[in-house]
């Protein structure tokens, strides 16, 4: 993994910028996510402080890897995405060097603010956090199998260790507050964010598969449904946007039954076998089975199996293990910029398709793995391992792709 640090002051940053700038914030989803140094969240909080002093972010522009040309090239031709591109005067890139470099090379009419220093590879350590392992060479670091960690890289080279937020005074972004009651219980929310979001952020825990906080929702899985009083039915909460004085219920026995059956649906739609899942005990499906409680099923899966895309060679498809939840299609729009996925066929039939319905070595496809890491389930899984013998030996496969 490459490591990265931040290599300026907020107020160096600031010095650097105007009030008539126009700014677009961009971040890789990758390793500079890894390290703590970029990703939507880190682009959320540099954005609040941004604007806060007076400056105006007219974008944030998540991409799933920084440093591949055709991926950069894309935000100049997408008919959603071109206009704020051609409009700012500054990029600021959360990215490595390799990142900021590309984006000079295709974007030389902007002011392109690097902040960011690339220090070499290492690795994320359960217990010790990220460390460095391989210095760059004209670095004055010596290469250390234990790895160094980014508070002592951080001294050594004069650059921080922390994000902005960490050491500048940051205020929350300016929204209009709104209070509603969630449960019997009086809350505040800002008016205009989904009910899924505001119930979230309030500490209600209310099941979904087809959202993210960086792609939104779809309002395909149906399993985040709430009652709002006032509103027929029950709604999806991933699809209203929150109002004053709003009451909803996010948990009582109705809600838990129809999202029981939601799940059954979903488990009897394909041939969903965790045992031979590259998922097992990190899928989110299979783990709101366990938290609604659903032991059996009542719809049975009559259908055959699927046959698998395994064209790529970095990942692999398993519609059997699919979902619909289109977390994947969203990704590689808005992440990757490529637009290769698409919902192709109906009902039983239905599947995810790249390119003009052919496979993922002959499409489009740029090898991010920006749909891999968006999957809920086993459904897309990079091809890192397999299984071999009666004691299921792993191995590893490499890839070989950018």
């Amino acid at each position: 993994m490459i490591i990265s640090l931040r290599s300026m002051s907020y107020q160096d940053l600031k010095k650097q910028l105007s009030k008539d700038d126009k700014i677009v914030l961009w971040s890789c989803d990758t390793c500079v996510k890894h390290v703590g140094f970029g990703g939507y969240d880190k682009m959320t909080i540099l954005e609040n402080m941004l604007k806060n002093d007076g400056y105006n972010v007219i974008k944030k522009e998540l991409i799933a890897v920084s440093c591949v040309p055709d991926m950069i090239e894309e935000r100049k031709k997408n008919i959603a995405k071109k206009d704020a591109f051609e409009e700012a005067t500054v990029i600021i890139p959360l990215t490595c060097e390799a990142g900021w470099d590309e984006l000079k090379e295709i974007f030389p009419d902007k002011k392109i603010i690097k902040v960011l220093n690339t220090v070499g590879v290492g690795i994320c350590s359960g217990k010790r956090g990220t460390i460095l392992t391989n210095p760059f060479e004209d670095l004055d670091l010596e290469p250390n199998p234990k790895g160094i960690s980014m508070k002592q890289t951080a001294k050594k080279l004069n650059l921080y260790d922390t994000f902005f937020n960490e050491d500048e005074q940051i205020t929350t972004e300016k929204k209009e507050p709104v209070e509603i009651t969630i449960d019997g219980e009086k809350v505040t929310a800002n008016k205009g964010d989904t009910l899924l979001k505001a119930c979230l952020d309030n500490g209600f825990k209310v099941p979904h598969l087809c959202y993210t906080k960086v792609l939104g929702g779809d309002a395909v899985c149906r399993l985040c449904l709430v009652k709002v009083e006032g509103m027929r039915g029950l709604v999806a909460s991933c699809s209203i946007n929150v109002e004053e004085g709003m009451k909803i219920t996010t948990d009582d026995d109705e809600l838990t039954e129809y999202r029981r059956i939601n799940l059954e649906l979903l488990l009897a739609s394909q041939n969903h076998d965790c045992l031979f899942c590259t998922h097992n005990y990190k899928c989110e499906l299979q783990e709101l089975v366990n938290d609604l409680g659903v032991e059996d099923k009542n719809f049975r899966h009559e259908k055959g199996l699927k046959p698998m895309d395994d064209s790529s060679m970095a990942f692999v498809y398993d519609p059997n293990k699919c979902i619909l939840c289109t977390r994947c299609i969203r990704a590689c729009d808005e992440l990757a910029g490529k637009h290769n996925l698409a919902l192709l066929h109906r009902g039983y039939d239905s599947t995810i398709s790249p390119g003009l319905d052919t496979n993922m070595e002959k499409s489009d496809c740029a090898t991010c793995l920006a749909c891999v890491f968006a999957c809920p389930t086993g459904a897309l899984s990079e091809r890192m391992r397999k299984f071999d013998g009666k004691e299921w030996k792993p191995s590893k496969l490499h890839g070989y792709y950018q």
